[in-house]
């Protein structure tokens, strides 16, 4: 009754998704995943029965986490926030059962997933992922795999990067010359890492654990125009029993049946959901070991830690807009500064130690943008120094 309980919750999930014409600014449906129906993008049911039919469908025992560009994030409670973090991050950790032939349970897998970000143009767009699998068989015997995926595309040529390696390495090193799949096929187990070409994606599959996890890279000349919505998608078999790790720790924040918590449960005092997301995901510090990682990254972590309930509230009130602001992150990047380093040298004035003088000294590169931008402009007069 319980895990009838529990698939049934897991099939309330469901998107509200705009209905745009097939085609509409460029955008495709997921070749074997959605069709047109003569005016939109429709999920195929069965078997996929919600979701994005421009992004990705799930199967009605599926809950999932994404990310994607402009930026947002998805918890695995289907609550979507803007998630303006341009480092990486923690997205999942879980135990989920090992399934071979009927379904029997015949060992574990436990799984982390890192997402990271980057910066483009002033964009903060999702970059790519790191996956890390253990499984360990009923009879003892371990199987581990690690992956990196990431890269973005340029008028629908895609620069995907693909390394891994043979262990349990959450943050690396991976390899390019190692082919992580694997195949138990008297077990019916396998492990697949491929380009999905006509959907441009790549593609992590581990049916036999019950993930999956699909990476639409970014068009850096289309952007809006490509045929896929970019970004990140993680979806988890409620059929394998997950068990949800490092609560404290990741953004896909669990399923609150299976005793995670909602975005409403993290917020800091005085901060909104979507700031209280981003200051979790620096004060986590997770290893910055990312292609094109920011030297704001571990600086971010440094600064949001100094602070706390006393100066919280005043440090992102005065420095969040750095991390919000398209035409500022693109001034100062083209001038030589780094957005995030800004950022957590705003955040540890606040927290820490007055160091504002010089930030305004620094931005003073972009003062020809202030009259467009409210917050530079207050900031250059010093209105957002303590």
């Amino acid at each position: 009754m319980a895990f009838q309980t529990l698939f049934a919750l897991c099939a309330l999930f469901s998107y509200a998704v705009a209905i745009l014409p097939c085609g509409t600014t460029g955008r495709k449906c997921i070749q074997d995943i959605s069709q047109c129906d003569g005016t939109t993008c429709q999920c195929i049911n069965p078997p996929f029965v919600w979701g994005d039919p421009f992004f990705m469908c799930y199967t009605r025992g599926q809950v999932a986490a994404e990310s994607r560009n402009d930026p947002s994030f998805t918890t695995f409670n289907n609550e979507t926030r803007n998630f303006p973090y341009p480092c990486r991050y923690l997205l999942t950790h879980l135990k989920q059962e090992l399934k071979g032939r009927k379904r029997a349970v015949i060992g574990e897998c436990e799984i982390k997933v890192h997402g990271f970000n980057t910066r483009e143009k002033g964009k903060i767009v999702t970059h790519g992922a790191d996956i890390s699998i253990r499984v360990t068989y009923n009879n003892g015997s371990t199987v581990e795999r690690s992956a990196r995926k990431y890269g973005t595309a340029a008028n629908g040529v895609n620069n995907f990067g693909i390394s891994g390696s043979l262990s349990y390495n959450p943050d690396g090193p991976w390899f390019p010359s190692v082919n992580v799949m694997y195949a138990d096929a008297p077990n019916k187990v396998f492990l697949k890492c491929k380009e999905d070409a006509p959907n441009n994606q790549v593609v992590f599959e581990f049916a036999a654990c019950g993930i999956r996890i699909t990476f639409v890279p970014y068009d850096t000349v289309l952007r809006r125009n490509q045929p896929q919505i970019p970004g990140l998608s993680v979806g988890v078999n409620c059929a394998h029993h997950p068990v949800w790790l490092s609560n404290d720790e990741v953004i896909g924040l669990a399923p609150t049946f299976q005793g995670g918590q909602l975005l409403s449960e993290i917020v800091l005092p005085g901060l909104t959901e979507s700031q209280s997301l981003v200051n979790r995901a620096f004060f986590n510090g997770a290893v910055q070991n990312q292609p094109n990682a920011s030297p704001g990254c571990d600086a971010g972590t440094y600064a949001v830690s100094a602070c706390d309930d006393s100066n919280r509230e005043d440090a992102y009130k005065n420095c969040f807009w750095m991390l919000l602001e398209a035409k500022f992150m693109k001034c100062v990047s083209k001038n030589g500064l780094d957005p995030v380093s800004l950022f957590a040298r705003c955040v540890h004035t606040w927290c820490y130690a007055n160091d504002c003088d010089s930030i305004i000294t620094d931005l003073g590169v972009c003062a020809h943008i202030r009259g467009s931008l409210t917050d530079l402009n207050e900031f250059l007069n010093g209105d957002k120094c303590p």
